[in-house]
């Protein structure tokens, strides 16, 4: 898991070969409409704004075929992070690639600007409230396919 601001995202472009590209869909999305947009290599953005949620018996998520990286383009919630290993698992839905798990994490507090990278080892659970109660949330959630990068070799290893 990797928690940053915005101005910082260029740091994490050589971690996968679409990240370049999403971190500057994030960065024109003001005025964009809610929705899905495509990007390239299998990737998509989703454009979202809803009210965020009292934390209630939800169950933390984890994906195996993509990674997410979730920004809060305006206004904060609350979003659960906890290890795979630290939580019981329960059925994985293949159609919607994301497993069940249930316990506790860690609560990491987004403000407008700052985004969160979640890999397949990652458990989160997103758009819950602060103390303040329920408020309006602006977030981009981009789904990136994860790559396996193959590094050469040494001859005769």
């Amino acid at each position: 898991m990797i928690l940053d601001r915005l101005p910082h995202a260029s740091l994490y472009s050589a971690l996968h070969p679409l990240f370049a590209e999403s971190f500057a869909f994030i960065a024109g999305q003001a005025g964009r409409a809610t929705g899905r947009y495509a990007l390239s290599g299998g990737a998509y953005a989703m454009v979202q704004e809803y009210d965020s949620l009292p934390v209630g018996a939800e169950k933390f998520e984890a994906h195996r075929r993509f990674i997410d990286i979730q920004y809060i383009a305006g206004g904060e919630e609350i979003i659960y992070y906890a290890g795979l290993e630290q939580l019981t698992p329960g059925d994985y839905h293949t159609d919607k690639d994301y497993i069940d798990l249930e316990g506790a994490g860690l609560a990491l507090n987004l403000q407008a600007g700052d985004f969160v990278i979640f890999f397949p080892h990652d458990a989160h659970l997103a758009s819950r409230c602060t103390e303040a109660g329920p408020r309006p949330v602006r977030k981009v959630i981009i789904k990136i396919p994860v790559v396996l990068i193959q590094l050469p070799t040494e001859r005769g290893l």
